[in-house]
């Protein structure tokens, strides 16, 4: 919406390609999680560092990606844009806990009741149609659920990229809003307890999770590439609908959406087979 103001259409059209790159507050669950699987959940200092080298990461791709597309898309246009930027100071540690305070409820409030309402869909996937043999435990019951019916017909395109139907469900569950993505692999995995001691869980049923053959799911490789698939991807149908109604192309938007989703799992499936 904020490229509204720019008026050449090469240089809006270059804004809104590449603003869903950069890092949202919906990637900060899942880059949280695989940070604590792969550093370990009480190395506060160097998940700040990882994550602080994410969001510079996206930042490099996005100008990378600048570059690229400011050489396909033609346009004879002269850019009419300036802008003064205002001078740049130390902000106040209040003003600073207030702004994070600030966001984080906004956050809650946005995300909250989606998070909610597709995790009651996702528990129901996951534990349903109830099959009628003594002794089944949760884990059991879920590999013959709607969620492993689903998530077995689509492992074959996620298996380049090291996961199995389980992780591969999280992603398909995750275009809805990705912040899903966390609360669907705590369904699936069956992690027990609430906020931290869940997600500590959910870390341990991820250290041990396998393939049928004994192969771990979860390895350097396919958690690198999980955390650049989730970077790249244009997995936001709130963005794909304001990226429809801004560009008053379909064509556009369906392109964008394509080409991110394409090259991410291109990327991912090179880092998995780089770092396995």
């Amino acid at each position: 919406i904020a490229t509204r103001n720019i008026s050449s259409r090469k240089e809006k059209l270059l804004a809104q390609s590449l603003i869903p790159l950069l890092t949202c507050s919906a990637r900060i669950p899942v880059y949280s999680l695989m940070l604590g699987f792969l550093i370990g959940e009480d190395n506060y200092l160097m998940t700040g560092f990882y994550m602080a080298s994410l969001y510079l990461m996206s930042i490099v791709i996005s100008a990378i990606a600048s570059g690229i597309l400011s050489r396909l898309i033609y346009s004879n246009e002269t850019p009419k844009l300036m802008m003064d930027f205002p001078l740049y100071r130390r902000p106040k540690l209040k003003v600073i806990l207030t702004y994070g305070l600030d966001r984080s409820k906004s956050f809650l409030k946005r995300a909250g009741p989606i998070i909610f309402v597709l995790s009651i869909v996702i528990w129901f996937a996951t534990n349903f149609p109830r099959t009628n043999v003594p002794g089944m435990n949760a884990t059991q019951i879920a590999q013959h659920s709607y969620a492993a019916q689903l998530g077995q017909a689509i492992e074959p395109v996620f298996k380049p990229m090291g996961l199995d139907w389980r992780v591969g469900f999280g992603i398909i569950s995750a275009f809805a809003a990705r912040e899903v993505f966390v609360s669907s692999l705590a369904i699936i995995f069956n992690a027990e307890g609430e906020d931290k001691t869940q997600v500590h869980g959910l870390i341990e049923k991820m250290r041990t999770a396998t393939f049928p053959d004994g192969t771990p799911v979860f390895t350097l490789g396919s958690s690198l590439g999980l955390i650049i698939f989730f970077m790249i991807a244009m997995q936001c149908l709130a963005t794909f609908a304001i990226l429809r109604k801004e560009t008053g192309s379909f064509a556009i938007a369906l392109t964008q959406l394509s080409l991110s989703n394409m090259i991410a799992y291109g990327l991912a499936v090179g880092v998995n087979y780089l770092f396995r």
